[in-house]
């Protein structure tokens, strides 16, 4: 088995972060499992300001 991660700038476009998912899937090889980070779906902005959900 072989394994490749992918690791990818996640862009707030989730179109774009679509297409650089697929086009990494399309280089894979038959056979093989393609990791991605976990923020890749949604994406992950940790300069931004975090919401404060205290009452």
């Amino acid at each position: 088995m072989k394994i490749r991660a992918v690791q990818l700038v996640v862009e707030k476009d989730l179109s774009l972060n679509r297409s650089k998912i697929l086009e990494a899937l399309g280089d894979a090889q038959a056979g093989e499992w393609v990791v991605f980070s976990e923020a890749i779906g949604s994406g992950y902005f940790p300069h931004e300001e975090r919401m404060n959900y205290e009452s």
